[in-house]
């Protein structure tokens, strides 16, 4: 037992470090890993086996990878030379104005399972060549030069030429690959004077300024956790009991990980200057479940990262964290086999063919190839999953999610995946995907489903964000009444979403329900509540406007963070624009497309911009680059289609109508005015055609509906009205139209 005098002295210790702590500067100074290397020189050995070591590194020959022995490419075209000279490695290739230069590759950039090169252009721009080496070895596939876009037709002017906007380092890579990035970028002079303490991911890069805590423990206060801008949090531990197979957690959950780990390794737009282990919803914006990046059920689509899917887990809901699984120092996780799992989850359970239904030693046996399925980025990356899924073969056979059955029995469907789970005994859980699915093509009849499961306490906060986007834009009294009733929800992510699918609706409703919300307690929210209330600014009082004062220069100072990027510029644009400022967005909308030239959705708004004060000439030239951009994006071939029937070029105006409505990225307002279109050249008989092909790509829709009973009556094809006239009363019994039709074509019931 410890004497009074020993206790004593140690409480007076901790008390001093709990003061001291208070009084720290939140800006402490960086130092450096080197100096964490005297005291923590196992933690140094194990980070210097990292990815996060190897994030970036100056090019040499103990860090390049790639073969620079005088190696000759052709991608698109365009020829490239790989070199070495006077131990420099250098590239020649096409750049930005046309002609072939070297350029020195100043920086390595990743290491497995591809290496990238940086080097230098203008105005202290780095680019990320869009050339890389596949770090595998030879008999994987790898050990050779490729092209990260190889389906892409790139040439200079393409938005993902390597010297462009979206290869550029200080602007899109920067701050997650190196430790104390000050991206330092001067708006007016269009250039950087990037600087890092250290270029790669270092110590500090997720403890914080560390000067503070190096200089306490030369003084002789050796704690781990002292002198550090916030402190560290007792890990949960697992516990097995015998009621369960499963550890149960004891102790306080902690968000540390997330806000440590977070910012890095999620989808998100930075909202605020961001310092290491601070409230990460408080710097960030997180992307929800939306379209293109993640499938129907939530698994990972596009390059999300981690967060996103783990915050959908019941892993997550139960307190689990990153250091649960991964060595937070090496990065890699504490087992590559079952054992990881086994952590919490009983192998007599779990490891059992009773619950796998494969041979034990066998890929099926494995529980990350079921419950973490792997997608390919890059053509060699492979990433798994993190909302660790229960296998659903009814929900993949009806979303189109992927089946992780049909990742090892590739010759087989969801069909068969569904039948082999029934001979299991295996039930397939409801699952809110069908009902985000259905959304998703517009479907207004999910509206009751959807509403179910934003109401359902029991799932996780982003996937009832994420129905509930969904859920705003139907325009119905079930859907507003679950919308209004969510502004006040204890996940703030569900705030913001019920913000968000509140932008249509009509202004003295919107101003009432979201003025108090002004003032809510996470910024993120507060943001969305300005974007959503700036279109109606202009209608406001003079002290309704002053009300949003501080919420518009909150705004303003979150835009600035991106204002080296053609997005942010774009929400400048947009802010000025509804706030009555014409010329400050004219300028923003100009700025957007001198970062990024063919930045498409500049290219259409700017355009619309022009049209809505009358200059359709200056709006056809910018559709048309954006159409030479993105020959195949739906609202790009709609937007001109439009132009030209402004023109009354009628005819040349159907053939970009009827691409926009066909595309894959098409909406059911693009096949309605195709459809419209259609009739107006007297081709109904083809409009029906297309209208019976859109209501089953996107059914329920009211507008669809009832144009295509409509024209199928103008066509004397009134025997085929029963069954869409039967869904518009099924959809709308009390419109006047569709009462009207039913007195004409009276149905069954009616």
């Amino acid at each position: 037992m410890l004497s009074f005098r020993t206790r004593t002295r140690r409480w007076k210790y901790l008390l001093f470090v709990q003061f001291l702590g208070a009084l720290l500067p939140v800006s402490a100074n960086y130092v450096g890993s080197e100096s964490c290397n005297g005291c923590h020189q196992e933690i140094v050995v194990e980070w210097q086996q990292s990815d996060h070591f190897k994030s970036m590194q100056v090019a040499d020959q103990s860090t390049v990878l790639g073969n620079f022995d005088n190696q000759t490419l052709i991608f698109h075209g365009i020829t490239s030379r790989l070199f070495l000279e006077d131990d420099v490695y250098y590239i020649n290739t096409l750049g930005k104005d046309g002609t072939h230069q070297n350029f020195e590759i100043l920086n390595t950039f990743g290491f497995y399972p591809l290496q990238q090169y940086i080097v230098a252009t203008e105005k202290g721009r780095l680019q990320m060549l869009n050339i890389a080496w596949d770090s595998r070895p030879y008999n994987d596939g790898g050990q050779r030069w490729f092209h990260l876009q190889p389906d892409e037709d790139i040439s200079p002017e393409h938005p993902f030429f390597w010297a462009n906007h979206f290869a550029n380092w200080n602007s899109r890579c920067a701050s997650c690959h190196s430790t104390n990035l000050e991206k330092n970028y001067d708006g007016q002079s269009k250039s950087y004077q990037t600087t890092f303490s250290e270029v790669n991911v270092a110590c500090e890069s997720c403890h914080g300024p560390a000067g503070n805590h190096v200089a306490l423990a030369f003084d002789g206060f050796p704690d781990a956790d002292i002198g550090f801008t916030t402190s560290s949090v007792k890990p949960l531990s697992w516990v097995f009991d015998k009621t369960s197979p499963i550890a149960q957690p004891k102790g306080e959950v902690s968000n540390r990980e997330i806000d440590m780990c977070g910012g890095c390794h999620s989808r998100r737009m930075a909202i605020d200057e961001v310092a290491p282990v601070t409230d990460y919803f408080e710097h960030h914006m997180l992307e929800t479940l939306g379209q293109g990046l993640y499938f129907p059920d939530g698994q990972i689509q596009d390059e999300v990262f981690v967060l996103g899917s783990f915050l959908q887990s019941k892993m997550h809901q139960a307190g689990v964290t990153c250091s649960n699984c991964h060595n937070p120092h090496t990065g890699k996780t504490k087992a590559e086999d079952n054992s990881l799992c086994a952590q919490c989850h009983q192998l007599q359970t779990y490891g059992s063919p009773e619950h796998h239904h494969h041979e034990s030693d066998s890929e099926g046996a494995q529980c990350v190839n079921c419950h973490m399925p792997a997608r390919t980025y890059m053509q060699v990356d492979d990433r798994r999953d993190h909302s660790f899924v229960v296998p659903n073969p009814t929900v993949s056979g009806t979303t189109g999610s992927p089946d992780p059955c049909l990742g090892c029995h590739s010759d087989q469907s969801s069909d068969w995946s569904l039948s082999v789970q029934r001979e299991w005994g295996n039930k397939q859980e409801e699952h809110w995907a069908i009902s985000h699915d259905q959304a998703r093509r517009m479907d207004i009849t999910s509206v009751p489903a959807l509403a179910d499961y934003i109401q359902d306490s029991e799932l996780s906060g982003l996937v009832r964000a994420t129905l509930l986007e969904q859920l705003g834009t139907f325009s119905s009294p079930e859907a507003s009444d679950v919308v209004i009733s969510t502004l006040t929800d204890a996940n703030h992510l569900v705030r913001r979403a019920a913000v968000s699918s509140l932008q249509s609706t009509e202004a003295d409703l919107r101003w009432r329900i979201l003025a108090p919300m002004l003032r809510d307690q996470t910024r993120s929210v507060r943001l969305e509540v300005v974007r959503v209330l700036a279109p109606i600014v202009m209608d406001l009082t003079a002290k309704q406007r002053k009300t949003m004062d501080g919420g518009i220069q909150e705004y303003r100072e979150a835009i600035s963070l991106r204002r080296d990027t053609p997005s942010g510029q774009l929400a400048l644009a947009s802010l000025e624009f509804n706030l009555g400022n014409r010329g400050a967005a004219l300028n923003a909308y100009q700025q957007a497309l001198e970062i990024e030239p063919n930045f498409v959705p500049a290219l259409i708004n700017l355009a619309d911009f022009y049209r809505g004060g009358g200059q359709e000439s200056r709006a056809k030239s910018l559709l048309l680059r954006a159409l030479r951009t993105a020959p195949d994006s739906a609202a790009v071939n709609h937007s001109y289609g439009l132009h030209l029937v402004r023109r009354e070029r009628y005819a040349e105006a159907l053939g970009y109508l009827e691409k926009g409505a066909r595309l894959s990225d098409a909406s059911p307002r693009y096949g309605y005015v195709y459809a419209i279109a259609l009739d107006s050249l007297d081709r109904t008989g083809e409009s029906v055609q297309f209208l019976h092909e859109a209501v089953e790509q996107w059914p329920n829709q009211y507008d669809l509906l009832l144009t295509l009973v409509i024209y199928l009556e103008k066509v004397g094809r009134a025997g085929e009205i029963a069954e869409p006239l039967a869904n518009l009363r099924a959809l709308a019994p009390q419109s006047s139209a569709v009462q009207t039709l039913l007195r004409r074509y009276p149905l069954p019931g009616t």
